[in-house]
């Protein structure tokens, strides 16, 4: 499912295109262990956009090498270090890296760069077997050992603790709030 010569990239916005200066290049970022310095845009064919963010979309796309569907989540970098986010992109990264063959989590296989975009190439999970994976971690803590607490206002603003919104102090217990929240809404819409 190649795209025609007059489709547009479904990896570009319309905004995009016609804000793209020509000179202008965002610095590189570390991408650790994940970092894939071979790998381009050009090795998928990009077929539709599955998902939109703050930061970017992602998109279904079709490897060239083998045929292999993935999800590849493509953030523009210039907006992640102008709301100096890198922090939160990176332990996003951490987290997908950590649970690579979990059944429940999506797994990252590799990210790479351009100038521009920062590419995150996970596993396309298309449904239909009756269980819930997740895939967003990009307001996820790291480091908090279940003695630890913490008082960072972070998480999915629908299904946040009472303690987390009052700036309290709060430990891991907190997620059981969240997935009480989340399998409410589940059940009853």
């Amino acid at each position: 499912m190649d795209n025609p010569k007059h489709q547009s990239d479904p990896s570009e916005d319309e905004d995009e295109r016609s804000n793209q200066k020509l000179n202008s290049t965002s610095p590189n970022i570390n991408l650790g262990p994940s970092g894939n310095p071979h790998a381009k845009p050009t090795d998928f064919d990009f077929l539709k956009v599955i998902g939109k963010g703050s930061f970017g979309k992602v998109l279904l796309a079709k490897r060239k090498l083998d045929g292999k569907y993935y999800a590849v989540k493509v953030l523009q970098k210039k907006i992640v270090l102008n709301r100096k986010e890198q922090k939160h992109i990176m332990a996003e990264r951490n987290v997908l890296l950590k649970n690579v063959k979990h059944p429940f989590l999506v797994g990252l296989h590799y990210s790479f760069q351009t100038t521009e975009k920062l590419y995150f190439v996970l596993d396309f999970v298309n449904g239909g077997e009756g269980h819930v994976v997740l895939t967003d971690f990009g307001l996820c803590k790291e480091g908090i050992a279940s003695s630890d607490t913490t008082a960072t206002f972070c998480g999915t603003p629908e299904y946040l603790a009472p303690e987390v919104i009052k700036k309290q102090p709060y430990d891991n217990t907190v997620d059981w709030w969240c997935l009480g929240a989340v399998l409410y809404e589940m059940l009853y819409g």
